[in-house]
């Protein structure tokens, strides 16, 4: 997967970590899922996703779209 073309590994750090804490409680979705939310925001990139509840409560904070 390291190998594949367009992946790219993203250390959490303590500012996207802070960043995710923000958006779980203002937002009220899981940690795991505003760690995500996070990421997009910070790339500034759509975030594409089959789970119903984050793609409606992460457009709050990004643009989230059904594959």
């Amino acid at each position: 997967m390291l190998r594949a073309s367009g992946v790219k590994i993203v250390e959490i750090s303590v500012a996207l970590a802070a960043k995710a804490a923000q958006i779980a409680s203002l937002h009220r979705v899981r940690g795991c899922d505003a760690v995500y939310l996070a990421l997009s925001d910070q790339l500034s990139v759509p975030l594409v996703t089959l789970d119903n509840q984050q793609r409606e409560r992460g457009a709050a904070v990004v643009q989230t779209i059904a594959p």
